[in-house]
Order: structure tokens, then sequence, then C-alpha cells
């Protein structure tokens, strides 16, 4: 047996896409990307981490075309995307060509064959 190290950049060559989540989120959002990750890891499932990296201001239509874009290219089989209201996401992500349109999760049932969810942060609380 070989023990190679690794940078975390190159994981994703050794994960299938079927096992991997791309999460991204605007600046107002950054929070709850980061509580959901260990949650979707633990799952069994890889996280692929688009951004945002902080809580600077960001533009959502940016991180869900992104979020989009990576599940087009079958890097990712799901994905995440978290903005305030959940729609403008939506939006942005169905402007990529071959995309399969994003259900707005507010509340509602994932349905088995959506591949992005579009969570919204309006009623995030501080300090959870």
């Amino acid at each position: 047996m070989r023990i190679l190290e690794v940078h975390e950049a190159e994981l994703s060559r050794f994960t299938t896409p079927s096992q991997t989540v791309v999460i991204g989120a605007d600046h107002g959002g950054f929070r709850l990307k980061e509580v959901l990750k260990p949650v979707i890891e633990s799952l069994g499932l890889t996280v692929k981490d688009i951004g945002v990296f902080d809580e600077k201001p960001a533009d959502y239509p940016d991180i869900a075309h992104k979020v989009a874009q990576t599940v087009v290219e079958g890097t990712a089989t799901r994905g995440i995307a978290i903005d305030g209201a959940g729609i403008g996401s939506s939006m942005a992500a169905n402007k990529v060509p071959a995309f399969a349109r994003p259900y707005a999760m507010i509340g509602l049932p994932l349905e088995i064959a959506a591949n992005t969810m579009i969570l919204m942060y309006l009623h995030w609380v501080d300090g959870c």
C-alpha cells in the first residue's frame, strides 16, 4: 500500500461526481453554507465549495451561475445555492444552457428529479 499526500484542490479527482455536492452562497448566506457543509459531509458526500469564503458583499447571480455550471459540467451531480429569497438564484441558474430548472426550496420537500436546491436565508437567525 502507498500513502500519497494530495493537495485539497486535487481531492475532487478521487471522488465521483455522484458523490459530490457543489455549494455556494452570497455574503448573507455564508454562515448557513458553513453550517450545511459538515452536514452534507456526514452523509458521506464530498462538498465542493465555490464561495463565498467570507461575509464581504457578493452578487448572488454569480454564485448561482457557478453552482449550475458545475452541475452541467458534470463535476457534481447536485448543487445548493443560497441567497436572500431563492428566486434570484433560480433565475440565474436557469440561464445556464442545459441546466435542469432548480426547485426553489422554501420549506418544500426536495423532489427526487431536482438536481439543485435553492435556499433562502431571510429567516436566518444570528448566533445559531
